[in-house]
Protein backbone atom coordinates (compact mmCIF):
# COMPACT_ATOMS: atom_id res chain seq x y z
CA UNK A 1 0.00 0.00 0.00
CA UNK A 2 1.54 3.38 -0.78
CA UNK A 3 -0.30 6.87 -0.75
CA UNK A 4 1.44 10.13 -1.98
CA UNK A 5 0.42 13.26 -3.20
CA UNK A 6 2.16 16.11 -4.99
CA UNK A 7 3.76 18.66 -3.05
CA UNK A 8 2.39 21.26 -1.34
CA UNK A 9 4.68 24.21 -1.61
CA UNK A 10 5.66 27.36 -3.33
CA UNK A 11 9.41 29.13 -4.20
CA UNK A 12 11.51 31.85 -5.45
CA UNK A 13 13.93 29.66 -7.27
CA UNK A 14 15.15 26.30 -5.56
CA UNK A 15 11.83 24.29 -5.21
CA UNK A 16 10.41 25.23 -8.83
CA UNK A 17 10.62 21.79 -10.32
CA UNK A 18 8.41 20.22 -6.84
CA UNK A 19 5.76 22.24 -6.56
CA UNK A 20 2.59 20.65 -7.47
CA UNK A 21 -0.38 23.21 -5.55
CA UNK A 22 1.41 26.19 -5.32
CA UNK A 23 0.67 28.18 -2.01
CA UNK A 24 2.45 31.00 -2.60
CA UNK A 25 -0.62 33.48 -2.44
CA UNK A 26 -2.62 31.93 0.34
CA UNK A 27 0.82 31.72 2.84
CA UNK A 28 3.76 33.94 2.50
CA UNK A 29 3.40 37.25 4.23
CA UNK A 30 0.02 35.89 5.44
CA UNK A 31 0.06 32.25 7.30
CA UNK A 32 3.13 30.38 8.55
CA UNK A 33 1.63 27.16 7.86
CA UNK A 34 -0.81 24.91 5.93
CA UNK A 35 -3.02 21.94 6.50
CA UNK A 36 -2.79 18.84 4.27
CA UNK A 37 -5.13 16.14 3.87
CA UNK A 38 -4.50 13.11 2.07
CA UNK A 39 -7.46 10.47 1.67
CA UNK A 40 -6.27 7.01 0.80
CA UNK A 41 -7.88 3.63 0.77
CA UNK A 42 -6.39 0.34 2.38
CA UNK A 43 -7.68 -2.80 0.61
CA UNK A 44 -8.08 -6.27 2.45
CA UNK A 45 -7.12 -6.75 6.41
CA UNK A 46 -4.52 -4.24 7.70
CA UNK A 47 -3.74 -5.97 10.39
CA UNK A 48 -1.32 -8.33 7.88
CA UNK A 49 0.90 -5.61 7.40
CA UNK A 50 4.31 -5.25 8.98
CA UNK A 51 5.83 -2.18 8.35
CA UNK A 52 4.79 1.80 7.70
CA UNK A 53 6.76 4.30 6.72
CA UNK A 54 6.79 7.80 5.53
CA UNK A 55 8.81 9.46 3.31
CA UNK A 56 8.83 13.70 3.64
CA UNK A 57 10.50 16.43 1.66
CA UNK A 58 9.79 19.37 4.25
CA UNK A 59 10.56 23.20 4.37
CA UNK A 60 10.92 24.08 7.16
CA UNK A 61 9.01 21.57 9.74
CA UNK A 62 5.52 19.65 9.96
CA UNK A 63 3.17 17.23 12.58
CA UNK A 64 1.78 14.17 10.33
CA UNK A 65 -1.28 12.77 11.86
CA UNK A 66 -3.13 9.33 10.80
CA UNK A 67 -6.50 9.10 11.26
CA UNK A 68 -6.00 11.81 13.79
CA UNK A 69 -3.34 10.48 15.84
CA UNK A 70 -0.32 12.03 15.64
CA UNK A 71 2.75 9.98 13.93
CA UNK A 72 5.40 12.00 13.15
CA UNK A 73 6.97 15.53 13.64
CA UNK A 74 10.55 17.26 12.69
CA UNK A 75 11.47 20.82 13.61
CA UNK A 76 7.94 21.67 15.05
CA UNK A 77 6.51 22.72 18.66
CA UNK A 78 5.42 19.89 20.30
CA UNK A 79 1.94 21.28 20.57
CA UNK A 80 1.67 23.48 17.44
CA UNK A 81 -1.60 25.49 17.11
CA UNK A 82 -2.69 27.55 13.94
CA UNK A 83 -0.36 30.00 13.71
CA UNK A 84 2.53 27.89 15.17
CA UNK A 85 6.27 28.37 13.12
CA UNK A 86 8.77 25.46 12.78
CA UNK A 87 11.53 25.75 15.37
CA UNK A 88 13.83 27.02 13.22
CA UNK A 89 15.10 27.95 9.17
CA UNK A 90 15.64 24.09 7.57
CA UNK A 91 18.32 24.55 4.99
CA UNK A 92 16.76 24.24 0.93
CA UNK A 93 19.44 21.24 0.95
CA UNK A 94 18.37 18.78 3.17
CA UNK A 95 14.53 19.76 2.34
CA UNK A 96 15.04 18.19 -1.29
CA UNK A 97 16.46 15.25 0.68
CA UNK A 98 12.95 12.82 1.95
CA UNK A 99 13.76 11.82 5.25
CA UNK A 100 12.01 7.95 6.22
CA UNK A 101 10.27 7.41 9.36
CA UNK A 102 9.66 4.43 10.60
CA UNK A 103 5.88 4.87 11.91
CA UNK A 104 5.06 1.22 12.45
CA UNK A 105 4.51 1.60 15.79
CA UNK A 106 1.08 3.05 14.32
CA UNK A 107 -0.03 0.33 12.38
CA UNK A 108 -2.94 -0.38 15.04
CA UNK A 109 -4.33 3.29 13.49
CA UNK A 110 -5.25 1.79 9.81
CA UNK A 111 -8.32 0.78 9.30
CA UNK A 112 -10.31 -1.00 6.05
CA UNK A 113 -11.67 1.54 3.92
CA UNK A 114 -11.20 5.04 3.94
CA UNK A 115 -8.43 6.39 6.06
CA UNK A 116 -6.62 10.11 6.06
CA UNK A 117 -2.83 11.05 6.52
CA UNK A 118 -2.63 15.25 7.93
CA UNK A 119 -0.07 17.35 7.79
CA UNK A 120 0.31 20.37 9.76
CA UNK A 121 3.63 22.34 7.20
CA UNK A 122 5.31 24.91 8.86
CA UNK A 123 7.59 27.64 7.90
CA UNK A 124 10.03 29.52 10.19
CA UNK A 125 7.99 32.78 9.50
CA UNK A 126 4.79 34.21 7.65
CA UNK A 127 7.39 36.04 5.61
CA UNK A 128 9.67 33.26 4.58
CA UNK A 129 9.94 33.14 0.77
CA UNK A 130 9.68 28.93 0.62
CA UNK A 131 7.43 26.11 1.88
CA UNK A 132 7.45 22.61 0.67
CA UNK A 133 5.63 19.82 2.13
CA UNK A 134 5.99 16.18 -0.12
CA UNK A 135 4.82 13.17 1.67
CA UNK A 136 4.36 9.27 0.82
CA UNK A 137 3.09 6.73 3.43
CA UNK A 138 3.82 3.28 2.36
CA UNK A 139 2.89 0.00 4.32
CA UNK A 140 4.34 -3.43 3.65
CA UNK A 141 3.85 -6.93 4.54
CA UNK A 142 6.93 -9.07 5.34
CA UNK A 143 6.75 -13.23 4.38
CA UNK A 144 9.75 -15.22 6.15
CA UNK A 145 11.14 -17.68 4.65
CA UNK A 146 11.90 -20.78 6.38
CA UNK A 147 14.81 -23.48 6.14
CA UNK A 148 15.02 -26.89 7.33
CA UNK A 149 18.09 -28.12 9.27
CA UNK A 150 18.68 -30.94 7.57
CA UNK A 151 17.46 -33.02 4.32
CA UNK A 152 15.15 -35.46 4.52
CA UNK A 153 14.82 -37.29 1.06
CA UNK A 154 12.24 -40.22 0.76
CA UNK A 155 10.26 -38.41 3.57
CA UNK A 156 8.17 -35.30 4.16
CA UNK A 157 9.73 -32.25 4.52
CA UNK A 158 11.60 -31.51 7.90
CA UNK A 159 10.18 -34.64 9.85
CA UNK A 160 13.24 -36.37 10.31
CA UNK A 161 15.18 -34.87 13.34
CA UNK A 162 13.22 -31.37 13.25
CA UNK A 163 10.14 -31.56 14.38
CA UNK A 164 8.57 -32.76 18.05
CA UNK A 165 7.84 -36.49 17.93
CA UNK A 166 4.66 -35.67 18.08
CA UNK A 167 3.99 -34.36 15.09
CA UNK A 168 5.91 -36.50 13.09
CA UNK A 169 3.99 -39.12 14.53
CA UNK A 170 0.96 -37.77 12.75
CA UNK A 171 2.42 -37.08 9.22
CA UNK A 172 3.22 -41.29 9.41
CA UNK A 173 -0.15 -42.24 10.71
CA UNK A 174 1.32 -44.10 13.69
CA UNK A 175 -1.27 -45.24 15.96
CA UNK A 176 0.80 -46.68 18.45
CA UNK A 177 4.19 -45.67 19.99
CA UNK A 178 5.12 -48.93 19.80
CA UNK A 179 3.80 -50.54 16.85
CA UNK A 180 6.24 -51.59 14.14
CA UNK A 181 5.38 -51.67 10.96
CA UNK A 182 8.29 -53.10 9.14
CA UNK A 183 8.76 -55.65 11.39
CA UNK A 184 12.43 -55.27 11.93
CA UNK A 185 12.33 -55.46 16.19
CA UNK A 186 12.35 -51.42 16.54
CA UNK A 187 9.13 -49.31 17.38
CA UNK A 188 7.71 -46.56 15.50
CA UNK A 189 9.24 -44.31 18.68
CA UNK A 190 12.76 -45.65 18.64
CA UNK A 191 13.06 -45.51 14.73
CA UNK A 192 11.77 -41.72 15.32
CA UNK A 193 14.34 -41.02 17.30
CA UNK A 194 17.31 -42.49 15.96
CA UNK A 195 16.24 -40.61 12.62
CA UNK A 196 14.80 -43.71 10.96
CA UNK A 197 11.07 -43.85 8.90
CA UNK A 198 8.97 -46.63 10.00
CA UNK A 199 8.63 -49.10 6.97
CA UNK A 200 11.73 -47.51 5.65
CA UNK A 201 14.84 -48.84 7.30
CA UNK A 202 17.94 -48.65 5.73
CA UNK A 203 18.11 -52.69 4.29
CA UNK A 204 14.72 -54.06 5.51
CA UNK A 205 12.14 -55.01 3.67
CA UNK A 206 8.45 -55.09 4.33
CA UNK A 207 6.89 -58.89 4.68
Amino acid sequence: MTASIASVSFSSGIYQGQIGTDVKVAMEGVHSGAYIRMPFTVVGDPGALDSLKLDIQYDDGFVAYLNGVKIAQRNAPVSPVWNSVANSDLSDLLALTAERIDVSAHLPQLVTGSNVLAIHGLNAGVNADHFLIRPTLSASSVTGTLFFQSPTPDAANGVTGTLPYATRKSVFGVLSDNEDLDHDGLSSMMEFNTGGLPGKPAGDSLP
